[in-house]
Order: C-alpha cells, then sequence, then structure tokens
C-alpha cells in the first residue's frame, strides 16, 4: 500500500507505533493476568477497558500519542488492580 512508503506503516509516527506495541504488551499482560482469576473476581469495567485497549490498536483508530498515552495508563491501571486480586504467592506473579 502506499501509505507505507510515506510514513512508517499506515503513515504512523515511531512513537505512536511504540506506544501501541506498549498498549498490546499490557492487553496480553492483562489477559494472563484474568486468566488466573475466578470468572467472578474479573471485573466488567477492566473488561471494557481491555476491549477498547484492544480495539484502539488493532484497527488503528488513533495516531493520537496523547489518546493512545490515556490508553495505555488505563491498562496499567487494569493489570495493578488484577495483581491485586491474585493471591500473594501465586505463580504468575513471578
Amino acid at each position: 500500500m502506499w501509505c507505507c512508503t510515506i510514513q512508517g506503516v499506515c503513515g504512523k509516527k515511531a512513537s505512536t507505533a511504540a506506544i501501541q506495541d506498549l498498549i498490546v504488551h499490557g492487553c496480553h499482560v492483562f489477559g494472563a493476568l484474568a486468566t488466573a482469576l475466578p470468572d467472578e473476581a474479573v471485573k466488567a469495567e477492566w473488561l471494557v477497558v481491555w476491549a477498547r485497549a484492544c480495539f484502539t490498536t488493532l484497527t488503528n483508530v488513533s495516531f493520537e500519542d496523547k489518546s493512545l498515552h490515556e490508553v495505555a495508563g488505563s491498562v496499567e491501571a487494569i493489570i495493578k488492580a488484577a495483581k491485586g486480586v491474585i493471591p500473594k504467592g501465586h505463580a504468575i506473579l513471578g
């Protein structure tokens, strides 16, 4: 496609791609944590944040670094919250 010849993949800046990569990694981490929890311990609002973050990166809906930083911060928050529910000593916490 022509967009890749102008500036990065789909015309995004390197900084944008890096933030999107961070969000995708965070979504993977959250997914691993969520699967370690009983279903009833996974809060619906965490899943909304996770789904929006996945959608934002998988569909390239935003190339604005500021809004992507906000998404990354939200993903970081649900990771922290999920870690707080997992019992100490659980293998997933390392």
